[in-house]
């Protein structure tokens, strides 16, 4: 490849002379997207917790953390085999009151990450933040296995509007799905099960849930107003 000219083109031979293929480069056009392919070679969850925050998005280019099926990254729709083992990329609690993965920016999608709640206080999937407007989707997550009454599958929280489908929550002391958001909140094909407080938390003075293909089992209240 040849030397840029003065007008910063650039030629693909170093004599100047296929103008056919130049190219100028420019910062004019979208921003790249920022990818996180989550794996664990060894089978073993991830023991570190995740914020997502400090990024420039929009519905374009936007930030995704997630398994990737076709590299077998991705859970089998069950966190753990008849073995005990997990059966995709898995995410670990090992101390109260963390947030494992804590997303404050607009236009994130995380897909397909197993939260185990090891029994501790925590939330596993939150979207928080003040400024109004900000979406996280969440799409085929598992959240489980904490019998504390502060164990949260799935939050949201201040001014952020949580989109979250074909996700599941079950073994939980607390609570599968909460909503903590002044914002409208959309739950589509979501499970909840065995959440000992309550299945799905939708508070009345928050902003409005929009609830479509939700099952719950053995769980004693759906709504808590307040």
């Amino acid at each position: 490849m040849g030397a840029p000219d003065a007008t910063n083109t650039w030629y693909p031979t170093v004599d100047g002379n296929d103008t056919a293929n130049a190219w100028t480069p420019t910062d004019a056009g979208d921003d790249a997207i920022a990818v996180a392919s989550c794996r664990s070679s060894s089978g073993t969850a991830d023991t570190t917790a995740v914020e997502i925050n400090g990024w420039t998005t929009n519905a374009d280019n936007y930030i995704k953390v997630w398994t990737d099926p076709s590299l077998g990254n991705r859970h089998d729709g069950r966190a753990l085999d008849s073995g005990g083992n997990y059966t995709g990329y898995a995410m670990k609690v090992t101390e109260h009151w963390v947030t494992m993965i804590e997303n404050t920016e607009n236009y994130t999608h995380i897909e397909g990450v197993i939260i185990d709640g090891d029994n501790y206080a925590f939330s596993g999937i939150s979207a928080s933040g003040d400024t109004a407007g900000i979406v996280t989707y969440v799409d085929s997550c598992i959240a489980f296995n904490s019998s504390h009454s502060n164990a949260v599958g799935f939050m949201s929280s201040g001014n952020t509007i949580l989109k979250i489908s074909n996700s599941i929550a079950y073994n939980l002391g607390g609570y599968g799905f909460y909503q903590h958001s002044w914002q409208p909140q959309y739950y589509y094909n979501c499970l909840a099960v065995n959440c000992n407080t309550e299945g799905f938390h939708f508070g009345t003075a928050y902003g409005n849930a929009v609830v479509k293909i939700q099952l719950l089992m053995g769980i004693p209240l759906i709504f808590l107003a307040q």
